[in-house]
């Protein structure tokens, strides 16, 4: 594997994490278990991104839907 290809696979595991973190608030909300948990799983991706010195692809389709998921929660907080 080269280090191209070990970096892509990480950025996706990390954009997979972050998706599942912004789920987990829709369903249970930001203080939950389950989303306290699936956001430190997300973190120990994350650092080990920041200590690599690896930029998260925020095109990934993963990344693109965790987007507008947070676009679509502060237009409903917003709105009330």
């Amino acid at each position: 594997m080269t280090k191209k290809q070990m970096i892509e696979v990480i950025q996706q595991k990390e954009a997979e994490a972050w998706l599942q973190v912004k789920v987990d608030e829709k369903l249970f909300g930001r203080e939950h278990i389950i989303t306290s948990k699936s956001r430190g799983e997300w973190c120990k991706i994350k650092n080990l991104m920041d200590d690599l010195e690896i930029e998260p692809n925020n095109l990934l389709p993963e990344n693109q839907e965790a987007t507008r998921m947070i676009i679509e929660r502060v237009r409903e907080e917003a709105a009330n």
